[in-house]
């Protein structure tokens, strides 16, 4: 499926976008301007170091300060994947999962065997602190296999709000699959803002979906409109894994 991004409004990092209690909340305006500068590394360095460094310096303000600045994407992320995933013990991997945003809604929705996965050394400390995984892999996730994850060995895998210039490319979609199980889910949201740069287009990754399929490691795609954070316009994908293979790293 093919969306209309021609209306998609511009990345609102930093701004009160959806946002009523901004000139209330002295901890929330001091985060959307940090947010600012954590746009600004997302689309000048093209290695995510110095965005790693921010998510590490700003994980506790980040943590405190996430709900009010009217993120959306983790909601329906989960919603999603309790949507699909009935089986409530099912091994879930959650991917990108900073310091357990969606790790907590899924654990509100019954799920109770779930590990974390994050570049964020400072996140995931926070994730752990939360009691809702039961394994913690600190790593940065690029085209190749993942060493610390087995190939088809989660049922389904979570990455919300990280699939973005700066963070996670489209090649990081078929390493996120080949740790799941045939027939099980990667479920995933992606901000409508990305879509403006050439590298993650629609079309892009439209591409990526068609060659997934014809590679046998996706036998399905969905999609479902979303909201990125306030009135942003954003994506979850779910994918439901192939039989195919991918050998080696």
């Amino acid at each position: 499926m093919t969306t209309d991004s021609s209306n998609i409004k511009p990345m609102t990092h930093g701004t009160t976008n959806g946002i009523t209690n901004g000139g209330t909340n002295g901890h929330l305006k001091e985060y959307l301007v940090k947010r600012s500068d954590l746009h600004d590394r997302m689309t000048k360095d093209s290695s995510g170091k110095s965005v790693i460094e921010w998510y590490d310096g700003e994980a506790t303000l980040y943590d405190d300060q996430f709900e009010h600045a009217n993120f959306i994407y983790h909601k329906d992320t989960a919603q999603a994947l309790a949507d699909y995933v009935k089986d409530r013990g099912a091994k879930v991997l959650d991917l990108a999962a900073g310091s357990g945003k969606i790790g907590l809604l899924l654990k509100g929705h019954g799920f109770c065997n779930m590990d974390a996965l994050d570049g964020s050394s400072g996140m995931l400390k926070l994730a752990k602190e939360k009691g809702i995984y039961q394994k913690y892999f600190h790593c940065m996730v690029d085209s190749k296999k993942i060493p610390e994850v087995d190939d088809a060995s989660y049922d389904a895998v979570s990455c919300g709000g990280s699939v973005a210039k700066g963070h996670l490319s489209y090649d990081t979609i078929q390493t996120m699959l080949r740790a799941v199980k045939p027939g099980g889910y990667l479920i995933f949201s992606c901000a409508g803002w990305n879509f403006q740069f050439e590298e993650f287009s629609r079309t892009k990754l439209d591409d990526c979906f068609s060659e997934l399929k014809k590679r046998g490691l996706c036998a399905t795609v969905e999609e479902r409109p979303s909201f990125h954070i306030g009135e942003e316009p954003g994506f979850i994908f779910i994918l439901r894994r192939g039989d195919g293979v991918l050998n080696g790293h």
